[in-house]
């Protein structure tokens, strides 16, 4: 199971989190999840992406076996009241999208079709 850290306030909906990161990175795959502030989200941003607004998600691969998700809490709300969606929903759709960036993939069709195999049998 991957450690997820909330060192927010909020209050997590209950996502499987081993369920899909074993589905797109395998079980033997390290990863620790934080879900996290704009505060945090921005500075990471800056630093590693050179752009200085929060980020709803940020995948650092560590090495071939592990890695590190970043969430933004305060992002991912605001972008699931946007897509009228409820906040697990967004959740999971972020973290799926990152573990799709820690296996190697890179915006575009070929994303999108991991990710709906990821999604799929939740």
């Amino acid at each position: 199971m991957p450690a997820v850290i909330n060192i927010t306030k909020s209050k997590l909906p209950l996502i499987k989190w081993d369920v899909f990161k074993n589905k797109a990175l395998g079980k033997k795959y390290d990863l620790s999840v934080v879900i996290c502030t704009s505060s945090l989200s921005k500075s990471l941003n800056k630093k590693y992406r050179a752009k200085n607004k929060p980020a709803n998600i940020l995948s650092f691969p560590l090495n071939k076996t592990s890695g590190e998700i970043f969430i933004d809490i305060n992002v991912a709300t605001k972008e699931a009241k946007e897509r009228g969606v409820n906040l697990k929903e967004q959740l999971t759709f972020l973290y799926v999208h990152g573990l799709a960036h820690l296996a190697g993939f890179r915006h575009g069709s070929r994303m999108d079709k991991f990710e709906s195999v990821i999604h799929r049998n939740k």
